[in-house]
C-alpha cells in the first residue's frame, strides 16, 4: 500500500488542485495516467512591507505527480522556465497571473494558474535608501542622514545598542521605515533605565518592521508611539526590568497596526505588554505576555475608541493579588463618561495566571467588551480563584457581548486555582447573557479545559 502524506504549515497559503478527490484510487500514487495534481504553496506573510530584494516571500513551491515536469509563465505563456524546484515571482510581477504548466511523461498537459497578490495581499516592497551592516550605537544610528522619505534596512545578525548614555531612536521626518528582511535577526538593545528605546515624536507613517528590542532596566518602553499611521509589524519585544512596558500608545485617536508581533515582559511587578490611552488599535497574530497587564487601557477622552484583536494570545502572569480585581490580564479605566471604549476580541485567547481576565474599574463612561471564538482560560500554575471578569465602582452601563462559541474554562480543577464565576459585576449594571454562550449553563458553571 503506498501512501502519500502531504504537510502544511499553520500561516501558509496553498492552493490545491486535483481530480477525483472523494475516491482516490491507490494508483493514483504511481500510475503516470492519473488525474493531473498540483498544489501551490505560498510563505508566511508576517508583514505588509518587505524589502525589494527579499526572496523569501516570493518564492512559491510546489507538490505535483512525479511522472511529469512543472513549468512557470509570468507573461501570458509566452515563455516559459522549470520550476519544480520551486519558483521566484518577479516584484514587477506581484499582480501578474502566473502560469504553472505540469508536462507528464505520457505528454499530457494540465495548467493552473496563481497571482501572488491575491496569495499574499496588500504587500508594497521597499527600495533602502542605506544599510546598517555592522553592530552600532543608538546615537551613531540616529545621527545617521534621514530625510523624508527613509528605508533605514538592518542587517542580518546587527545589534544596535545603547549602553546607557545615548537618546532614544527618534526622528525628526515623517515617513521613516525602519526594517529587517523576513527571518533575519537586528536587534535594537537598551541598558538605560526609565527611557523609551523608539520614540516617534508625534511623527506621522513611522514603521517598525522586522526587529528584536531588548532591555534589562526598570521603566523602559520598547515604542512610545504619539504619532499617527504606526505600525509594528513581525517585532519580538522582551524587556525584564518591572514597570516597564512594550508598546505605549498615546495618539489622540489615531491608529496603531500591530502584526506578528510577540511581547514578554517577564518582571511580576508593575507593567503592561501594550499600554494605550486614548489609542485606537488594531492587532493581528500576536502573542503579548506580561508580568502584570497584557493590556492597559486608559481613556480621558470623550472621544470613542477601539481595540480590535484577532488571531491574538493575552497572557497575564500577576501570581496571588491581593483580590479578585488587581490586575486584569485585559484591564480598562475610564475616567470620562462620553462615550465608549470598545474590546473586540475574535478567534483569540485570554489566559490569566492571577487576576481576572477583564477588568473595568473606576470607570466613568461605558466599556464594552465582545468576545468572538475566543477562550478565555484560567492558567493551571496560581493559587487563586474568581471570576473571569469583574466589573467594579461604575457609573454607567455596560455591554458584555459573548457568541456561542466563545468558551470560558479552567486549565486546572484544583481548589485556588480556578474562575469560579464568569462574571462579578460589583456594579450591577452590566447587560449579561450567559444563555448565548456555548458549553455554559449559567454564570458559576465553569469547567476544566
Amino acid at each position: 500500500m503506498k501512501v502519500l502524506i502531504l504537510f502544511f504549515l499553520m500561516g501558509c497559503n496553498v492552493i490545491k488542485f486535483f481530480g477525483n478527490e472523494d475516491n482516490i484510487s491507490e494508483e493514483f500514487f504511481y500510475n503516470p495516467n492519473s488525474e493531473p495534481f498540483i498544489e501551490v504553496n505560498f510563505p508566511e506573510q508576517k508583514r505588509t512591507k518587505y524589502i525589494s530584494d527579499e526572496s523569501l516571500i516570493r518564492t512559491v513551491n510546489f507538490n505535483f505527480l512525479p511522472f511529469g515536469e512543472l513549468w512557470c509563465s509570468s507573461d501570458d505563456a509566452q515563455n516559459f522556465v522549470e520550476c519544480g524546484d520551486g519558483y521566484v515571482w518577479e516584484v514587477a510581477d506581484y499582480n501578474t497571473e502566473h502560469i504553472v504548466e505540469y508536462r507528464g511523461d505520457n505528454g499530457n498537459i494540465f495548467s493552473t494558474t496563481f497571482t501572488p497578490s491575491t496569495e499574499l495581499p496588500n504587500i508594497s516592497f521597499l527600495t533602502c535608501t542605506f544599510e546598517v551592516t555592522a553592530n552600532e550605537s543608538f546615537a551613531a544610528f540616529y545621527g545617521r542622514t534621514f530625510s523624508d522619505p527613509t528605508v533605514a534596512c538592518i542587517g542580518d545578525g546587527v545589534q544596535i545598542s545603547n549602553a546607557g548614555a545615548d537618546s532614544p531612536i527618534s526622528f525628526a521626518f515623517p515617513n521613516i521605515t525602519v526594517i529587517a528582511r523576513q527571518g533575519d535577526v537586528a536587534t535594537f538593545s537598551s541598558a538605560k533605565a526609565t527611557d523609551s528605546i523608539f520614540d516617534d515624536v508625534s511623527r506621522g507613517n513611522i514603521d517598525y518592521i522586522g526587529l528584536k528590542v531588548t532591555g534589562n532596566q526598570v521603566q523602559q518602553i520598547a515604542f512610545n508611539i504619539t504619532g499617527t499611521d504606526v505600525d509594528i509589524e513581525d517585532v519580538e519585544i522582551d524587556l525584564t526590568g518591572s514597570a516597564s512596558a512594550g508598546i505605549k500608545t498615546s495618539t489622540n485617536g489615531n491608529l496603531v497596526n500591530i502584526r506578528s508581533v510577540n511581547i514578554n515582559l517577564t518582571d511580576t511587578g508593575s507593567g503592561e505588554g501594550i499600554y494605550t490611552q486614548n489609542s485606537n488599535i488594531n492587532i493581528y497574530d500576536s502573542e503579548i505576555q506580561s508580568g502584570y497587564n497584557a493590556v492597559y487601557f486608559w481613556k480621558n477622552s470623550t472621544s470613542t475608541y477601539v481595540f480590535n484583536a484577532s488571531n491574538s494570545v493575552f497572557i497575564g502572569n500577576k501570581i496571588n493579588p491581593p483580590n479578585g480585581s488587581n490586575p486584569g490580564v485585559l484591564e480598562t479605566f475610564i475616567n470620562e463618561g462620553t462615550n465608549s471604549h470598545q474590546i473586540n476580541l475574535t478567534d483569540s485567547q485570554v489566559i490569566s495566571n492571577g487576576g481576572a481576565a477583564f477588568l473595568v474599574k473606576n470607570a466613568a463612561g461605558i466599556a464594552d467588551i465582545n468576545l468572538s471564538r475566543t477562550v478565555v482560560k484560567r492558567g493551571g500554575s496560581v493559587n487563586f480563584d474568581g471570576p473571569a471578569i469583574v466589573v467594579e465602582s461604575m457609573a454607567s452601563t455596560n455591554t458584555l457581548v459573548v457568541d456561542s462559541e466563545t468558551y470560558f474554562c479552567n486549565e486546572s480543577s484544583s481548589a485556588g486555582a480556578t474562575y469560579t464565576s464568569i462574571l462579578n459585576d460589583l456594579s450591577t449594571n452590566v447587560i449579561f447573557n450567559p444563555s448565548d454562550m456555548d458549553e455554559h449553563v449559567n454564570n458559576t458553571d465553569i469547567g476544566s479545559c
